[in-house]
């Protein structure tokens, strides 16, 4: 057998053919295991020299004979661990057991970190030039009022528009199974900044959407409308937000809930009289500091550019209204992502270590189970 077989598969071979032979001899004696061996090696000389023969033949396609001797080795194999785990389930359960709190532990952390990091927002596809903008004093990050908001929109010449939005849960349904759902209020160019169309009806025009010019109007997402409208037609549901009716124009198109992880469902506009919401007192003030701004840059216009105009024009907007300089007051302009800028470099620091230690565990894991089987 061992001048019969190829060099690649013998040691495979008379390993395989050892060890069941030590472990027929030490179960029914070594009689029986001996005609159990050498009835194998007769069996067995026929297949083996035609392994030789594909091995030592060299047709043209090298390529096919390197997969053909692959698939043999991995063949044999397979066939080896089969028969081990089958003789010792103890060790095969610990073994099982031990890769699989790993890779489990591992698939759960990368999947967290791919749905934060990478996993792209439903209804998004063109965000390349999509900042986030924030009032920043002495590295304190926080939200601006809604006049410089319309303001960096308006007179900037890097920025092409900016949207002003506010956040608020809200009590969907009225007195007829209520339930609670993210809401936010924006002004009526937040879905052109993000290059968002409708599937059904339409978006918030100017006229709708513009404070102090608002009317009683929503668009809501998909989700919403199958578990809650999925019998009316759109535009014209009437859809109670706490305790206000009001009237659905549009449907959100590809699945689109907002432009972060908080999955939103119902979009109003910035400045309706709606209890939760903002009021006229905070929208008014150019102190204020009531609404987040989105905005988008102009073709070729980095954040770092837009923060200098945006700063400059704020400063000067600040000091007329308010006759005095804002020290270590500047605006901020980050690249959008899932994660607020604030919190950006933390959570990225803490995923990415995370991730590192359940990778850590799984080499280990693995080494273990190499040292079980090179002890066996």
């Amino acid at each position: 057998m061992a001048l019969a077989a190829p060099p690649a598969e013998r040691d495979y071979l008379l390993d395989d053919l050892h060890e069941e032979f030590t472990a027929r001899a030490a179960r029914d004696g070594a009689g029986k295991a001996r005609r159990w061996y050498w009835s194998q090696v007769i069996t067995s000389l026929a297949p083996v020299l035609a392994l030789r023969a594909r091995s030592g033949h060299r047709p043209a396609d090298s390529d096919r004979r390197g997969h053909a001797l692959v698939l043999d080795a991995l063949f044999l194999d397979l066939r080896f661990a089969a028969r081990t785990f089958a003789r010792r389930p103890g060790f095969t359960l610990v073994a099982l057991a031990t890769l699989a709190v790993a890779i489990g532990a591992n698939t759960a952390i990368f999947s967290a970190v791919n749905g934060v990091l990478f996993k792209p927002i439903p209804g998004l596809s063109d965000t390349d030039g999509v900042v986030e903008i924030a009032r920043d004093v002495n590295g304190e990050l926080g939200d601006v009022s809604y006049p410089l908001a319309r303001a960096m929109g308006r007179e900037s010449a890097l920025v092409e528009s900016v949207a002003a939005l506010d956040w608020s849960p809200l009590s969907v349904g009225g007195a007829e199974r209520p339930e609670v759902r993210v809401g936010l209020a924006v002004t009526g160019n937040y879905f052109d900044v993000l290059r968002v169309g409708v599937s059904r009806g339409r978006l918030f025009s100017p006229e709708e959407a513009t404070y102090p010019s608002v009317r009683p109007v929503a668009v809501i997402s998909e989700h919403l409308r199958v578990a809650r409208l999925a019998d009316q037609a759109i535009p014209g549901a009437t859809l109670i937000v706490n305790g206000v009716p009001l009237t659905v124009i549009g449907v959100a198109e590809g699945g689109f809930r907002g432009h972060t992880l908080v999955p939103v469902d119902v979009f109003v506009p910035l400045g309706l009289a709606i209890p939760g919401l903002s009021t006229d007192a905070s929208l008014s003030k150019i102190t204020a500091s009531g609404v987040q701004a989105l905005g988008r840059l102009r073709d070729g216009v980095s954040p770092r550019q837009a923060s200098a105009e945006l700063t400059a024009l704020v400063s000067a907007m600040l000091l007329a209204e308010t006759g005095a300089p804002r020290e270590g007051y500047r605006i901020r302009v980050d690249r959008w992502g899932t994660v607020p800028p604030g919190a950006r470099v933390g959570v990225t620091a803490f995923l990415s270590a995370v991730l590192l230690l359940v990778g850590l565990i799984l080499a280990m894991a693995c080494i273990n189970v190499a040292g079980m089987v090179l002890s066996r």
